[in-house]
């Protein structure tokens, strides 16, 4: 018909016996993609590159986005090859005695700011090879809590918490260690020192014997000194919790008031000093429709009754870490001693100056 015969888009190159070969686009979008797929992108680039400047008309400017994606792609894998040789430097530090607690520092900053970054296996011991039994960790889901006093709705982020309060037995493996005699676990705060200081850099006796009972006569200060020297012994994030993770890992998805349900039941908790001190932290611990059971959805026990447990927030606000601010620390759960059921509600919040010892408080742990 006289109009211009169009033909397919060709590359011309020479093979390895000097041969000149012509390519159309789609064998050179396959072999690009074949490079990327062999996360070879300075070749993608460097073979794409004098193509396209050889060939400017539109339908090659598919090759610019072909070199496009393989130059993020190779910023991308620089970034991780980055993010690798900082971990191997971080780990470098932790292995060494005298650089640990610096390492075991840039760690934790390292996992709050690269999450999916996996870290090697048998770095750290695990808790369990540290703390005697019984100890878990229960996984809390990511959701939201109503906070009573007016305080509204919050969300919470997925954590961890222990599954049960840190027993007696527990706890002595901190002082066992020197937690008393280490400044290191106490210099989170000015005002936590002057507490160690106050106090001859000693514990107070524990208010019930039992090895698995829960550590009593706790002050919020040293319950923060634990979670410290924990932390560090393990390499992870180890803390008291906010009181919205508390409630959260006592009351689930469904608001419940207690770690059970929505009605209190006396066979399900140490309270109402009816047994007249703590009890075994798994006395309670039985599958969820077991008549005998105090667990809550996710897991922990005795999250009514037996201690009241310190959480990490003052209470004037409850989704705060700051441990130099002065305040009343918030307590959740009621304790062996109480005599009002209220108290033992998940969202009940009370609070005590934060070192305060008493026979009825006591804390766990929290991770993330």
């Amino acid at each position: 018909s006289g109009g211009e015969v169009l033909t397919p888009p060709l590359h011309m190159e020479r093979g390895s016996g000097g041969e000149v070969k012509l390519l159309k686009l789609p064998a050179v979008l396959d072999r690009a993609d074949a490079l990327m797929d062999a996360g070879d992108f300075d070749g993608v680039i460097d073979f794409l590159t004098p193509i396209r400047a050889a060939n400017p008309g539109a339908l090659w400017a598919v090759l610019d986005e072909q070199i496009g994606d393989a130059r993020a792609a190779r910023e991308n894998s620089e970034i991780k090859q980055a993010l690798h040789d900082e971990l191997d430097g971080i780990l470098a530090l932790v292995s060494h005695s005298r650089r640990r607690e610096r390492g075991i520092a840039l760690l934790h900053d390292f996992r709050r700011a690269h999450p999916t970054m996996p870290i090697p296996p048998g770095i750290f011991p695990a808790v369990t090879d540290i703390l005697l039994p019984p100890f878990a960790w229960c996984p809390v889901t990511a959701g939201s809590v109503t906070l009573e006093d007016g305080d509204g709705r919050f969300d919470v982020a997925a954590f961890q918490i222990a599954k049960y309060p840190i027993t007696n037995a527990q706890y002595q493996t901190f002082i066992d260690a020197g937690g008393y005699a280490d400044a290191r676990w106490w210099a989170y705060s000015p005002d936590a020192q002057k507490f160690w200081e106050a106090q001859g850099k000693q514990p107070e006796a524990t208010g019930f014997d039992g090895d698995d009972t829960p550590r009593t006569n706790v002050s919020w200060y040293e319950s923060v000194a634990f979670c410290h020297w924990l932390a560090f012994e393990t390499g992870l994030n180890i803390r008291l919790p906010l009181e919205t993770e508390w409630q959260r890992a006592a009351q689930g998805d469904d608001g419940r008031a207690y770690p059970w349900g929505n009605t209190y039941d006396p066979n399900r908790c140490n309270a109402e000093q009816r047994i007249g001190r703590t009890t075994p932290v798994t006395k309670y611990d039985f599958p969820p429709k077991d008549k005998r059971s105090g667990v809550s959805p996710f897991g922990a026990v005795d999250m009514a009754g037996n201690v009241r447990e310190w959480c990490a927030n003052t209470d004037k606000n409850p989704i705060e870490y700051n441990y130099n601010i002065s305040g009343k620390r918030v307590l959740h759960g009621g304790s062996w001693n109480g005599t009002n059921t209220d108290y033992l509600r998940a969202p009940f919040r009370n609070g005590n100056t934060p070192g305060d010892r008493y026979y009825g408080l006591g804390f766990r742990c929290s991770a993330s």
